[in-house]
């Protein structure tokens, strides 16, 4: 059983910034190609694999990697990898429990919740709760992903992101988002649900 106190583990914080680092990398390096956005690109998923596979080392022996264990900043990257383990769904939705504990007891940011959350709806393909995921729509604009309705008036996605310490929605701006869309939004589309098919994500 993991013991409740937990000195600070720096090694684990350098691990986990390393692994946030490259895959800011690697995307960057995709953008900066005009590949980033055409497809989940092959290396780009490897990538995810190996940090999904070893998060779930960690989260073995350590727990979920909160500040007090690995810092801020590693706490963040660890909500990276995790939202980035997409080719693994079963993990993504077993360690959803654990990530919320850890915010109801005040260990990490409920905003580390809420894209959880999240990031298991919108691949899911339903809508979301907090209003963290965004997508291309047909039209090559970068738009908020559906989100659910509100079962009363007081359940506003203002007073849902406030909940977990997330802002308000921010009014869109005019203009043109700085990310380039996919050339084909409609292959992209197809093959966005071929693949989440191919991942269990749907059926």
């Amino acid at each position: 059983m993991i013991q409740e106190f937990r000195e600070f583990n720096e090694a684990l914080r350098d691990e986990l910034l390393a692994m946030a680092a490259k895959d800011h990398e690697l995307a960057a390096r995709l953008e900066s190609e005009g590949k980033l956005f055409e497809s989940y690109h092959p290396q780009l998923e490897m990538l995810h694999r190996g940090g999904s596979a070893r998060l779930k080392q960690i989260i073995a022996k350590h727990g979920w990697p909160t500040p007090d264990l690995v810092g801020d900043d590693a706490c963040e990257a660890a909500s990276m990898v995790l939202q980035h383990s997409i080719s693994d769904p079963a993990f993504m939705k077993t360690t959803l429990p654990l990530v919320e504990a850890s915010w109801l007891a005040g260990k990490i940011p409920g905003k580390h919740y809420a894209t959880l959350v999240d990031g298991i709806r919108f691949f899911s393909r339903r809508p979301q709760v907090y209003g963290t995921y965004s997508d291309w729509d047909t039209h090559g604009a970068m738009t908020l992903w559906p989100v659910e309705s509100p079962k009363n008036a007081d359940d506003t996605v203002d007073a849902r992101r406030a909940s977990v310490g997330l802002p308000p929605l921010a009014t869109p701006k005019p203009g043109k988002s700085a990310e380039k869309p996919p050339s084909d939004l409609a292959k992209r589309d197809r093959e966005m649900l071929d693949w989440l098919k191919a991942r269990g994500w749907i059926r």
